[in-house]
């Protein structure tokens, strides 16, 4: 756009496409605003995680949103402070679609409600295993949370009443693992034993 520029021969779909060849963009509208000014929208993806797809090369890291939809690759300079989900060696434009990835999409979105005891500030990485199924990594606590296959709803919130009440006795430190898959309805924390 330039100073002086005939408003009736803008060609505004041109505009559009150009502004939305910006990865972090996900919609633009344009409007005329007669006689001599344009109105521009710009809606831009918001980070929910990032993805970590693993190559020849060891990695790349891509922001995902709210949706599940890949969208920009993360540079050096920009923000890292999101959970990972790591294990995938290739991925679709969308990461909700199905299987693990797709529960580890679930997973983190039922963090992003905001629960006080387990936000999705506090996890740090979830790592998908076909073997393992999800296993989970909070920022504070080294020790992993195997949250297994399926039923992550139900496990997420279980989880929660768990931590609640081993950061409410001050137990935390005392963990070695979590086991959210161990047995049906059952769950298995692991304590480290003190070094004798």
């Amino acid at each position: 756009i330039e100073q002086g520029i005939n408003l009736l021969g803008f060609d505004i779909d041109l505009a559009e496409e150009r502004i939305l060849r910006h990865p972090w963009v996900e919609r633009v509208d344009i409007l005329r605003s007669w006689p001599s000014s344009l109105e521009v929208r710009v809606h831009e993806y918001r980070p929910l995680a990032m993805v970590n797809v693993e190559n020849e090369q060891g990695g790349d890291l891509y922001y995902i949103d709210q949706h599940g939809k890949i969208f920009a690759q993360v540079e050096s300079s920009q923000d890292l402070d999101f959970p990972v989900i790591t294990g995938l060696d290739s991925v679709g434009a969308v990461i909700a679609d199905k299987g693990l990835a797709a529960e580890a999409f679930s997973f983190l979105l039922l963090a992003a409600r905001g629960n006080p005891i387990m936000p999705l500030q506090t996890i740090s990485e979830v790592h998908v295993s076909p073997e393992k199924g999800l296993v989970v990594y909070l920022v504070d606590r080294p020790f992993p949370i195997y949250m297994g296959y399926n039923n992550i709803t139900t496990r997420y919130y279980q989880l929660v009443k768990l931590l609640e009440r081993l950061y409410r006795k001050r137990k935390v430190k005392e963990i070695k693992e979590i086991r959210m898959d161990y047995y049906e309805d059952r769950i298995l924390v692991a304590k480290v034993e003190p070094y004798k």
